[in-house]
């Protein structure tokens, strides 16, 4: 039963997380939202940032894992793909991807969630030997999803079709 109650509190998370945004998340509005008594969420998790810490984990697991099956080759096409999958992650789960990269889990507290967090950058990395490509691409891609997640995305600024832009700033890196 705890592991369903700790599964519960989570998908409960993060449909407040997606649909509300992270400062919606209460834990107490939370444990009374699942039927839990006033203190039953802390048995689970050590307070807020602990539940947040744990989807943030679980979100990274899932990009990694999607993104390594979907791996088949080491070609531009294959990271273009990456990228395309990378992006729409971020675009689709705006509130989650926000969380996974909040600067609050920079710290060494955070250890375990640094340690996953690299596993989707590490995937497109094998892609881009160079470093100085793999930061270009890195920040470009991450650039892409917040000026798409923020509504910057007007035809006027030739912003208007991400996958055409990943395609050919991918194609310029390879030349």
């Amino acid at each position: 039963m705890a592991k369903n109650t700790r599964d519960k509190i989570i998908e409960t998370t993060i449909s407040i997380i997606e649909n509300k945004g992270i400062n919606f998340v209460n834990m107490r509005d939370l444990g009374a939202q699942i039927g839990l008594s006033r203190g039953a969420v802390y048995r689970h998790f050590k307070n807020k940032d602990d539940l947040l810490v744990t989807i943030a984990i679980q979100s990274f697991v899932k990009l990694s894992e999607h993104m390594s099956k979907t791996v088949r080759d080491n070609s531009k096409e294959q990271l273009i793909n990456l990228l395309n999958y990378y992006y729409n992650f971020g675009t689709k789960h705006p509130s989650l991807y926000d969380l996974m990269f909040q600067k609050k889990w920079t710290t060494s507290e955070y250890q375990n969630l640094h340690a996953i967090a690299t596993q989707p950058l590490e995937i497109l990395r094998k892609f881009i030997p160079n470093t100085i490509d793999s930061a270009t691409v890195l920040a470009f891609i991450h650039g892409l999803i917040e000026l798409t997640n923020s509504g910057h995305v007007e035809p006027e600024k030739g912003l208007d079709d991400p996958q055409l832009l990943i395609s050919t700033f991918i194609t310029k890196i390879y030349e």
